[in-house]
């Protein structure tokens, strides 16, 4: 079961939008950097697969596990290549859906608890809890 994280639905948009498109977009791509990075930062560890399936997409949720393992909580390889697909964010004039997906088969018992010693309290809630934290 996968564990998801729509960005553009858990910000509040009304103060955001009023900036314009372009500076919204650049205010978006912000906040996407500084959740993958604390995603990975809260991310639990035993070799490291978990914490290397986080996945940013534009629109729609990545689906299906990759082989990608981030033993490292900077992880700059997953990093940089997740956070290349916002080059183009708001470029078009949109702002659509930004989605940080994770779908190995045990995320959701990883953010509800599993791992008691490593994550007791999740990883996806309370990243979400402190971007909107630092928003108000």
């Amino acid at each position: 079961m996968e564990l998801r994280l729509n960005l553009t639905h858990a910000i509040d948009w009304n103060d955001l939008s009023r900036t314009g498109t372009r500076q919204a977009a650049v205010e978006m791509k912000k906040i996407a950097f500084d959740a993958y990075r604390k995603l990975m930062e809260k991310s639990p560890v035993d070799k490291g697969l978990f914490r290397g399936n986080w996945q940013l997409s534009i629109k729609a949720a990545a689906s299906g596990v990759i082989q990608r393992m981030e033993p490292n909580k900077s992880g700059p390889g997953p990093i940089t290549s997740e956070l290349a697909r916002l080059a183009r964010y708001g470029a078009d004039g949109t702002l659509p859906d930004i989605i940080i997906a994770n779908n190995v088969p045990y995320a959701q018992r990883l953010e509800f608890g599993w791992s008691q010693r490593q994550a007791p309290f999740g990883i996806a809630r309370p990243t979400i809890a402190e971007i909107v934290g630092s928003l108000s």
